[in-house]
This record gives structure tokens, sequence and C-alpha cells, in this order.
């Protein structure tokens, strides 16, 4: 699933790409994004993770090598990598999440996606009842600061009430420290594919889904908060027990 998440979030941001006068690489970048995913699935085999940076550097290299229009080589490559870092990497690091820390791993994806998601619901409303004071009119025209503080309040309530009533994982302290980190994480995430969708002079990363746009503009908000929230959670278990 992951691996078709990514790819489809992938096709659109070359697509976003392609608008924006750049030419990405495609097919090495599908592959690449394949190859960064797959790690993760069988990152318990020895070597695999050198044999996949090797393997997806040389046809990476190959691909470069083939462009005809030198003046396009760097511009495309580099778009292409951008792509698979915010696509395909960020999106990869659910695997771990999923199988790394709890026996229930879904438990801890759900409080994420409760998270950022209960932060967009709240901010859409806030902002729509009470919204007066533009928070990035640049890139956004409709977002504002009281629909920002409305979406933290949210997200915070979210990972407060999920961890009482179901997870029981974290203190409410770590609660609300995970619900602004993560719920301004979220913003940030749909504020840059605002900006990408901006220069490239389009409303919607697709029309995968009708009504509501691509795959992308459902998950721009989630894909920052995911590396942060295994970094988050990596640290946490690192660190010895208080007293």
């Amino acid at each position: 699933m992951v691996g078709i998440f990514s790819t489809l979030c992938l096709w659109e941001f070359f697509r976003i790409s392609d608008a924006s006068g750049c030419r990405p690489l495609r097919a090495p970048g599908y592959a690449l994004g394949l190859l960064l995913v797959g790690s993760f699935v069988w990152k318990d085999r020895p070597n695999l993770d050198v044999a996949v940076v090797l393997l997806a550097l040389f046809y990476f290299l190959y691909a470069v090598m083939a462009i005809r229009d030198h003046r396009e080589a760097l511009r495309s490559a580099s778009v292409t990598l951008v792509g698979n870092l915010y696509c395909s990497l960020f999106l990869a690091w659910l695997i771990p999440l999923r199988f790394q820390f709890l026996e229930e791993g879904g438990s801890l994806l759900l409080f994420l996606f409760l998270i950022v998601w209960g932060g967009d619901t709240g901010a859409y409303y806030t902002g729509r009842g009470l919204g007066r004071h533009l928070l990035a009119p640049h890139l956004s025209p409709k977002k504002t600061w009281e629909g920002t503080a409305g979406g933290l309040t949210a997200s915070v309530g979210a990972a407060v009430l999920y961890n009482a009533w179901w997870l029981k994982e974290f203190s409410t302290f770590e609660c609300v420290l995970l619900g602004c980190i993560l719920g301004i994480l979220g913003l940030l995430g749909d504020l840059w594919e605002s900006q990408l969708k901006r220069g490239a002079g389009i409303k919607d990363s697709s029309r995968l889904i009708p009504g509501h746009g691509g795959i992308l503009d459902r998950l721009d908000s989630l894909l920052f908060t995911i590396p942060a929230f295994y970094l988050y959670l990596l640290l946490r278990d690192s660190l010895p027990p208080p007293g």
C-alpha cells in the first residue's frame, strides 16, 4: 500500500513539475521510489540498504547521462530527487512506525492520522467561522491565524482523547507536545504543496479523487509529520526511563 500511494504521489508531483517547466526523470524516479520503499520492507536482510543505494545511484547516473539537453540535466535530476524525498522516502517511514515500536503498531498510525486530520478539520471549520487574519496570503488565500489556532487545538485534543481512551502509551504532556509539533508540521506540509501548485499554476495535484483533487492533496499535511513522529519515538525509546 505504501508503494502504491507513494507512486501515485510521485506521479502527481511530476505532473506539477511539468506544469512548472521542469522535466523530471519519470522512469528512474518511479524505480528509485519503489527501491526506497522496498528498503524499508526488507531492512532486516544483510546489506540490502547498500545494494539499494548503489543500484539507485547507478540507474540514476545512467538516466542523467542519457539526457540529450545538457541544460536540463541539473534541473531534471534535482526535481526527481526532491520528488523521491518528498513522496517516497517520507511516506516509507510509515512501515517502521507500523512494525517497530508496538506490537499493535496500527494504533500508532491511527494516533498520527487523528492528530493530522483532526488539525485539518479544526483549522477548516475554525477558519471558516472565525477567520479574519490571513496566515500566508501569497501561498494560500484562505488560511488564517484563527484557523491555525483552531487546528492546533483540535490536534492536541485528538491526541489527548485517543491516548486516554485507547492507546495509553503517552503522558498528557507528550500528547500536548506531539499535538503541537505534528500539527505545525502538518500545516507546513499543506503550505508546501500549495506553494508547488501555485508555482505551477494549477489548483489540484490531479483529479484522481472526484471533488477532492489528487492523492497528494489528501496526504500533503501528513508527509512532513511521518518522519518527525518516527524520530520522536526513536529518541523516546533511547532515553532512560524517568526516575
